[in-house]
C-alpha cells in the first residue's frame, strides 16, 4: 500500500479514534461533577489583584517622559528602542483610573490619569527606530486606553492621538486588505504567523469601533471568517505545517476577542476546539507540552494569561482559567497560604503585556460553573489526527509525538520535527525532551548512518498506537524502520523501548543506528554513573564516554538505566535557539544529550528511569 492510500484510508479511522477520545474524555467529565462553588472567589477578582499589583509596578517603574519600563531600575535610563510591550502598561492603567471596584485602590486617581496621558503623548511622538511599524499589541493597548480617558484628553490632543493611531492602524488595514483570499492562513502565505494575524484583525476592528469607521469593522468580520475556517480539525492554527501549541494559545485569545467583539457563533465553535487542545496539551504545572510545538521548546513557565479569554466559554475552559491564574498569584505572592498570609514561590511578576491581557480577561470573560479541567484528571487520554498521543497515568505525563512534516529550511522560526518523546513527572516537571530544534541532526530522537555515508533522520510516516498504560511509536524512514515503547511501571517507575529494523543493507561496513535522549540536566548538578563517576555537570563541553557511564546514571532526583557500554553523555549542549538570529540561545537553555548506538540492527535498547 502506498503512503497515499495509506494516508486516505487511515483517516476515517484516525477520526473515529479521535471522535471516541473526545467521548471518552466527555465521560470522564461527566462523572467528575462541577466543581465550582460558592466559596471560589469570581474570576474577575482574581484578575483585578493582578491589575492592581502590576499597574502599582508600572506607576514605580515609569520614566520622567511617560516611558514605561519593565522595571523601576530601568526608570530614566537611555533605551535604544523602545520597550513597546512595557507601553502595554497605558491599557490597565487607564483602566484602573476608570473602574470601581472592591479591590482597585487606584480607582479615580489622578496620578493614574496623568500617567496613561503621559505614555500616550510618548506613543503621540513615537518614530520607529526599524522597518517595522508600532507594534499591532501595543497599538491595540493604546486603542483601549484612547477609549477610556477620551474625554479627560481635551481638544488638541485627542486630536493628534487619534490622528496618529488612525495612521498605525493603516498599516495593519493594508496588511488586512491584501492578505485576503489566501488559500492558508499560514505564516507561508500570509508572510506572518497566524497568531499574529488574529491580533492585527482585532486591532483594526477595535480602531473602526473607537474612530467610527464601519467599514474596517465589516472588513474585519469578513476576514476572520477565513482565518476560523482554517483551523485545523485538531483545534490549533498551523503556522507552516502541523501544530504550534504556546503561539496557538495567542491565537485563541485573538478569537476569544474577536467573539467577544462579535458574537460570531462560528467564532465559538472554533474556540471549543482551541480550547480542547490547550488544555489537554499543558502540563498539570501549566507548562506546555513542547514535543509537538513547531515553534517553541519547552519552558517551565505557565501560559497564565495566554487563551484564557477563549477558554471562558466552557466549563472546563473556567476551571483551566482558576488554577492557572491562581498558579501564577501563588508565584506572585498574592495567593493566600496557611494562616491567609500571602507565599511567594518564586518572586514572578507578569510582563504589562500579560497583564493587558489579563485584563482582557477581567473584561470580556464568560462566568459560569466550572468542571473539572484535565490537569485535574489522574487518568486522561488525546490524541492528535497530526500524530501525537499523550497520555496521563497519575504522576506521569507522556506524549509521542510522530508528526511527520517538512523543514521551512528559510524560516529561522520554525523548528524541525525529528524528536518524538517527551516524559513529565509531577516531583520534577519534564525529565526527558524538551522539545524540537533545528539543523542539528545529530541529536535526532533516531538516525541511522548508512556505511556509505550521511545521516538518515527525517521520518516519512508514522503510527501511534496505546494499549493501557504503554504507548507505541512505529516510524518509517527512507533507509530504516524504528520502533519506540514507552510504559509506565508505577507512580516512579517507566521503561523505554527502542528497535530497530534495517531496510538497506550495509555497503561498506555495518550501518550505525542511534537513540537519542534529550535530559534536563543543568549546569552545577552532580551526576554518579554505574561505572562509579561522578561527574559535576558546568558550562565547559563535555563528553562523558562510554567506559565512564557504564549501565546507570544517576542525579539527586532520579536514576535512569541505560545500554551498557554503548551510551554516552555530552553536556552542555545549546538546541537551537530561534530568537537569536545566529540560533544560539544562553547556557540556561542547555539540556544533556544522551546518545546510544548499535551497528547491530537487531539489538534493543532499553532505560529505566526511576523517580527518587
Amino acid at each position: 500500500m502506498n503512503k497515499k492510500t495509506y494516508a486516505k484510508s487511515a483517516r476515517p479511522a484516525i477520526m473515529n479514534i479521535s471522535r471516541a477520545l473526545t467521548l471518552l474524555t466527555a465521560l470522564t467529565l461527566f462523572f467528575n461533577p462541577p466543581v465550582s462553588t460558592a466559596a471560589d472567589p469570581p474570576l474577575a477578582e482574581l484578575y483585578m489583584k493582578i491589575l492592581a499589583e502590576g499597574t502599582g509596578r508600572a506607576l514605580e517603574a515609569q520614566s520622567d517622559d511617560g516611558r514605561y519600563n519593565s522595571s523601576v531600575e530601568m526608570k530614566n535610563k537611555p533605551q535604544a528602542r523602545l520597550d513597546q510591550y512595557a507601553q502595554m502598561a497605558i491599557y490597565p492603567v487607564a483602566y484602573l483610573y476608570k473602574t470601581p471596584h472592591p479591590l482597585n485602590p487606584y480607582s479615580g486617581q489622578k496620578r493614574l490619569l496623568d500617567s496613561a496621558i503621559a505614555c500616550g503623548d510618548l506613543l503621540s511622538g513615537y518614530e520607529s527606530e526599524t522597518v517595522w511599524p508600532l507594534g499591532n499589541w501595543t497599538l491595540y493597548a493604546w486603542i483601549e486606553a484612547f477609549d477610556l480617558i477620551k474625554d479627560s484628553l481635551g481638544v488638541e490632543r485627542k486630536a493628534a492621538w487619534t490622528e496618529r493611531i488612525k495612521y498605525w492602524v493603516g498599516h495593519y488595514l493594508g496588511y488586512v486588505q491584501l492578505s485576503r483570499g489566501k488559500r492558508n492562513y499560514t505564516a507561508v502565505e500570509l508572510g506572518v504567523s497566524p497568531n499574529h494575524y488574529s491580533l492585527y484583525m482585532t486591532t483594526v476592528f477595535r480602531a473602526g469601533q473607537v474612530f467610527g469607521h464601519p467599514e474596517w469593522v465589516k472588513l474585519v468580520r469578513e476576514e476572520y471568517k477565513n482565518l476560523l475556517r482554517t483551523q485545523h480539525p485538531d483545534g490549533y492554527w498551523a503556522e507552516h505545517h502541523g501544530p504550534v501549541n504556546s503561539y496557538n494559545r495567542v491565537t485563541t485569545h485573538g478569537v476569544g476577542l474577536y467573539y467577544a467583539l462579535t458574537g460570531d457563533p462560528e467564532a465559538l465553535e472554533a474556540l471549543r476546539r482551541a480550547k480542547d487542545f490547550n488544555l489537554r496539551f499543558t502540563y498539570p504545572d501549566g507548562s506546555a507540552v513542547s514535543i509537538i510545538d513547531e515553534r517553541n521548546r519547552y519552558s517551565p513557565g505557565l501560559k497564565a494569561s495566554w487563551g484564557l479569554l477563549g477558554h471562558s466559554h466552557f466549563p472546563d475552559g473556567r476551571r483551566y482559567n482558576r488554577l492557572m491564574t491562581l498558579k501564577l498569584m501563588e508565584r506572585m505572592g498574592l495567593a493566600e497560604g496557611e494562616g491567609g498570609k500571602a507565599r511567594a514561590t518564586s518572586g514572578y511578576k507578569p510582563s504589562f503585556m500579560n497583564l493587558a491581557w489579563i485584563l482582557d480577561n477581567l473584561k470580556y470573560s464568560a462566568a459560569g460553573e466550572e468542571s473539572p479541567a484535565p490537569q485535574e484528571i489522574d487518568s486522561y487520554e488525546a490524541r492528535l489526527m497530526s500524530g501525537a498521543y499523550l497520555i496521563r497515568r497519575g504522576s506521569w505525563v507522556v506524549c509521542l509525538s510522530g508528526i511527520v512534516s517538512p523543514p521551512w529550511e528559510g524560516n529561522r522560526f520554525f523548528l524541525d520535527r525529528y524528536t518524538y518523546l517527551e516524559v513529565w513527572h509531577e516531583k520534577l516537571g519534564v525529565v526527558i525532551c524538551g522539545g524540537n530544534t533545528k539543523r542539528q541532526p545529530q541529536i535526532a530522537g533516531l538516525l541511522m548512518e548508512p556505511s556509505h555515508g550521511g545521516f538518515d533522520f527525517w521520518p516519512r510516516e508514522s503510527r501511534i498506537t496505546c494499549q493501557a498504560d504503554t504507548l507505541v511509536l512505529e516510524l518509517g524512514f527512507d533507509k530504516f524502520r524504528a520502533r519506540k515503547k514507552v510504559a509506565i511501571i508505577n507512580k516512579r517507575t517507566l521503561k523505554i523501548k527502542v528497535d530497530f529494523t534495517e531496510t538497506t543493507p550495509p555497503i561498506l561496513w555495518p550501518n550505525r543506528y542511534e537513540c537519542n535522549l534529550q535530559l534536563q540536566l543543568k549546569a552545577g548538578e552532580q551526576i554518579s554513573t554505574a561505572a562509579g563517576h561522578t561527574l559535576v555537570l558546568s558550562n565547559e563541553k563535555r563528553r562523558f564516554h562510554e567506559e565512564r557511564i557504564g549501565s546507570r546514571i544517576e542525579t539527586r532526583q532520579w536514576s535512569l538505566e541505560v545500554p551498557q557500554g554503548k551510551t554516552s553523555l555530552r553536556f552542555p549542549f545549546l538546541p537551537f535557539y530561534s530568537y537569536d538570529i545566529d540560533g544560539i540561545g544562553s547556557p540556561a537553555t542547555a539540556v544533556g544529550i544522551l546518545s546510544s548506538y548499535t551497528t547491530n540492527p537487531d539489538e534493543s535498547f532499553e532505560y529505566t528511569l526511576r523517580i527518587k
